[in-house]
């Protein structure tokens, strides 16, 4: 009996499965410059940054990045409406290669709906915060013979 009882022991110890985690945090939030220039420009870009960290074993693994066409952000004045969010081309799908790894996000805004709701247009530069959405696709790192 203790031997059938060692022996479903070690199996159940030794046939547990290690799972990694992929955490996604806004490291820079987003911020627009240079809104109140009168550039020939339709659109405003903001510029942040998203972090991704790993366990060891996720490293090697193919991420991908998504995010929702439209998002709302504020920087408790204003509420601004996103009309894009997205990342260049090279960070869209990518391998994990280190730990930590920085990717540079974008969103867009219509100058237009900038003066909506205000008189001051000082209100809308600066740092914002909000929702953004991020789908994160991960897909199992290459197995080598």
């Amino acid at each position: 009996m203790k031997k059938i009882f060692l022996l479903v022991i070690s199996l159940f110890l030794f046939s547990i499965n290690a799972f990694g985690e992929i955490k996604v945090k806004v490291y820079k939030n987003m911020t627009f410059e240079n809104i109140n220039s009168k550039s020939n420009g339709r659109q405003v870009v903001g510029v942040g940054v998203l972090e991704l960290t790993c366990d060891e074993e996720d490293m090697g693994s193919k991420i991908r990045l998504d995010f929702l066409k439209k998002g709302y952000i504020t920087n408790r004045k204003n509420w601004i409406e996103i009309k894009k969010f997205h990342v260049e081309e090279k960070d869209k799908i990518f391998i994990l290669n280190s730990k930590v790894k920085h990717i540079k996000f974008y969103g867009v805004i219509d100058r237009n709906d900038i003066g909506k709701d205000t008189d001051q247009g000082d209100l809308i530069e600066g740092k914002y915060v909000g929702a953004t959405p991020v789908l994160l696709s991960i897909y199992e790192k290459e197995l080598t013979k």
